[in-house]
């Protein structure tokens, strides 16, 4: 019997190219949900002959819902349609050839890999991701070789992860409270809290763009993200939900991303531009945890 796949690609004013990429995702898999997180001016939506394929499904609010309720959206859509796999995506990420048969082919899967996802490539940075491996409670961070084996991991991003349907009916939905950032981390934790396991399979390489940018000071190198004042925003306060939720379930793993939240502040007070604006975000990130006040910035 062969596996149903339902890919979930996210859009937020997306470039041109992103025709190809809705095409490349089209012919690896059986159905595709555009979940356009785009407010457009005149109302219609990106530009796509999208209802001519059925094999496609466009959801769009003309207005910014956040990763968490589309992720949420594809999670009920892939449950109730009998998908047997849930690949999320990213409008900037681009799909190898065969991927998706590549990675369901691989023979070390099993179904307590609720949530498992390749070792990427990434384009800013010039350089293969590390990864929160795990080890006992302990992370590890590391980067995977292709001839590696397979890692279990604390948290791997959403784009190009699969989901086994089966587990996302027990693990529930998204955080759509979380508006954007951190969703990811959460349903990771909150995966291994319930038994599964979440893997990184580094037989499979993609390539994304994350927002570093490595700047050399003598002998050392610093990836400075460079998010925005409002990305700044929410990961801190998401960041903090987490902690409290997480804290001491996975300790080790909180003090770990902790101590990326200091290296974080210490490298925009350095190299970041917009310094004064990131640091407000950072401080209403933590005011908005202390208040309960989540979903989107209120300003």
């Amino acid at each position: 019997m062969s596996l149903k796949v339902v890919a979930l690609l996210v859009l937020y004013f997306p470039d041109r190219d992103i025709v190809r990429r809705v095409e490349n995702t089209l012919a690896q898999c059986d159905f595709l949900i555009v979940y356009d997180n785009t407010t457009y001016e005149n109302g219609s939506g990106f530009d796509y002959p999208y209802e001519e394929d059925q094999r496609i499904l466009y959801v769009s609010e003309n207005k910014n819902m956040g990763i968490g309720e589309a992720l949420s959206f594809a999670r009920r859509y892939s449950i109730v349609n009998d998908f047997d796999f849930l690949l999320t995506l990213d409008q900037d990420t681009d799909l190898p050839q065969n991927y998706v048969n590549n990675m369901l082919s691989l023979s070390y899967l099993k179904s307590e890999h609720a949530i498992f996802g390749p070792r990427f490539y990434d384009r800013n940075n010039n350089r293969y991701a590390k990864f929160p491996i795990k080890h006992g409670q302990l992370p590890i961070r590391k980067e995977l070789k292709s001839e590696g084996e397979p890692e279990e991991a604390f948290c791997i991003i959403t784009s190009g992860a699969f989901h086994r349907v089966s587990s996302l009916q027990e693990l529930g939905d998204f955080r759509s409270d979380f508006f954007i950032d951190y969703v990811d981390n959460e349903y990771c934790l909150r995966a291994w809290l319930k038994g599964y396991k979440v893997l990184v399979c580094p037989d499979v390489c993609i390539e994304h763009s994350l927002g570093n940018r490595t700047v050399t000071r003598g002998a050392l190198k610093f990836s400075p993200t460079n998010y925005s004042p409002i990305r700044k925003y929410y990961i801190t306060r998401n960041r903090l939900v987490v902690y409290r939720q997480y804290f001491f379930k996975f300790p080790v793993m909180i003090a770990y991303d902790f101590s990326a939240l200091i290296l974080d502040l210490f490298r925009v007070f350095l190299f970041e531009k917009e310094k004064k604006k990131k640091l407000k975000a950072y401080l209403n990130g933590i005011s908005d945890f202390f208040k309960g006040r989540l979903g989107p910035f209120q300003g």
